[in-house]
């Protein structure tokens, strides 16, 4: 290396990429191209701004930036730097933002000026900054500090992140993601889906998501391209992927719906993986990815998993049996009841030492208990049903919200669905749905609930509908289906 210093560095990803794959094309943005011994020289000037603005190994630095270079910039150099990121979702609003800083209780805040609004609470501790834009050449640049050369070296047990849970069904929790993790989620997502360094990822995942900033790491440990997308745009993506421009994709049920929904052209055959997770996906929506020549790969796994956890082997006889667990990891189902179906819970290398609470990690113990449902087959393959929080007990009756938005989306009229529970004197809680319609569909609850009918028990069938333009979602696809529920309880249901 530079100034003889010896190698060691196999955790700092950038760095270990630019010696062993140099010259070949890392990162891809509108039609800038960093190679991995660039991309490594830019890790060492963001590294000494880190420095220059008096942050130390083990400082919190909170992140509010769009996806693009310099967000994942940050991701590499926090790792060069022993600094922990907490990225910020961007469509959080100033008391949401306000909240997550005050239990994070970072250092600062790199921050880009059209986020300012977001932090203007009164209880902000951090100095807030920006990033600067770095020029590859500047070889004299000022911040080219003494911690882009200092004799810090990462390790497995290193945190490197601190991201906040998108909090669905309840209030965020900061769930501490390590190097070791990482590292474990990458190699158990080569062993399962193969890995080729001529394979490019089409990054379309905020970066402010564990999915979006485990896809960077991994092309780094295994040399892969990244064209990274500054926001999600299904006609973009479609068009990447007819034209073979990208070989491995992450989506969730929505991005993979509107995708389908923007093609015009036949997807390439260089389309290796379309990894397909974060919600449960319908069985129409996985049989409609399938006949349009997309190799769909249901995963499933959260933030405290680093992403992957479990995922369909493509090479399984059935692909849609259920996803076996990675490589390392340990998948069981706590309490089951008689069908099998219980709480998913996790252990292993990949899982998250815990969460950061009142200033201090607060450690889990063995397993991590998800707050899932679903089964094992006898071939221990997952299958899962819904959130336990999501629920619907109707008259002792289980009902499955996912079970009853696929059955909804086999009717051509239904473009999404969402369902939830509703309290009912008589029977505790009942099925609302509220709908986004196909265009040009017309349809009325009387002929939707008889079509249910046809596919579903009685008990499963919404009581309440109402047909709504769109439903309302977090950054990364997911339903918000507090939000829905809110819909049914302001109209007195």
């Amino acid at each position: 290396m530079a100034g003889g210093r010896p190698f060691g560095g196999e955790w700092d990803w950038a760095r270990n990429a630019a010696r062993l794959y140099t010259r070949r094309p890392f990162l891809e943005m509108d039609g800038q191209v960093f190679t991995f011994e660039e991309w490594s020289r830019r890790i060492d000037r963001v590294a000494g701004f880190l420095a220059a603005e008096g942050l130390t190994p083990g400082d919190r630095a909170a992140v509010l930036l769009p996806s693009g270079v310099q967000a994942a910039e940050l991701v590499f150099a926090a790792i060069r730097a022993g600094i922990v990121l907490v990225p910020v979702n961007t469509r959080l609003r100033p008391a949401e933002v306000e909240r997550l800083l005050s239990d994070a209780d970072p250092r600062v805040v790199i921050a880009a000026e059209a986020f300012s609004d977001r932090l203007s609470g009164r209880g902000l501790r951090a100095r807030v900054v920006a990033l600067p834009a770095f020029v590859l050449g500047q070889d004299d640049d000022p911040l080219l500090g003494d911690a882009a050369r200092s004799s810090f070296e990462p390790g497995p047990g290193q945190v490197q992140s601190l991201i906040y849970t998108s909090g669905t069904t309840g209030s965020p929790k900061g769930a501490v993601l390590t190097l070791g993790q990482h590292w474990w989620n990458a190699v158990g997502s080569f062993l399962r889906l193969g890995h080729d360094p001529r394979d490019t990822w089409l990054l379309c995942l905020p970066l402010f998501h564990v999915g979006g900033q485990a896809i960077l790491l991994r092309a780094a440990i295994g040399g892969n391209r990244v064209m990274l997308e500054p926001r999600f745009d299904a006609g973009r993506v479609a068009r990447s992927l007819s034209l073979g421009e990208a070989t491995l994709v992450s989506l969730v049920p929505t991005m993979l719906q509107r995708v389908l929904d923007a093609a015009v052209e036949p997807f390439s055959p260089r389309v290796r993986v379309v990894l397909v997770g974060g919600a449960a996906v319908a069985p129409a929506l996985l049989a409609r990815g399938r006949e349009a020549g997309l190799p769909l790969v249901p995963t499933y796994g959260m933030t405290e998993t680093g992403s992957q956890m479990a995922t369909v082997d493509p090479l399984d006889g059935n692909p849609d049996a259920g996803a076996r667990p990675l490589y390392a990891a340990d998948i069981d189902i706590f309490q089951p009841d008689a069908d099998g179906v219980g709480e998913i819970r996790v252990r292993g290398p990949q899982v998250s030492p815990g969460y950061w609470a009142g200033g201090q990690l607060r450690e889990e113990t063995d397993w991590l208990y998800t707050g899932d449902l679903g089964q094992l087959d006898e071939e221990g393959r997952l299958r899962v049903m819904d959130r336990r929080d999501d629920l619907i007990v109707s008259g002792g009756e289980n009902v499955y919200p996912a079970e009853v938005e696929a059955a909804l989306l086999q009717d051509p009229r239904i473009a999404r669905a969402a369902v939830v529970p509703v309290p009912d004197p008589e029977w505790g809680q009942v099925p609302a749905a509220a709908v986004v319609l196909a265009v040009g569909a017309v349809v009325d609850a009387e002929e939707l609930s008889s079509a249910l009918r046809t596919r579903l028990a009685g008990f499963k069938v919404p009581r309440f509908w109402k047909v709504v333009p769109e439903l309302p979602e977090t950054a990364n696809g997911k339903v918000l289906r507090r939000n829905v529920q809110g819909w049914f309880r302001e109209a007195g249901m």
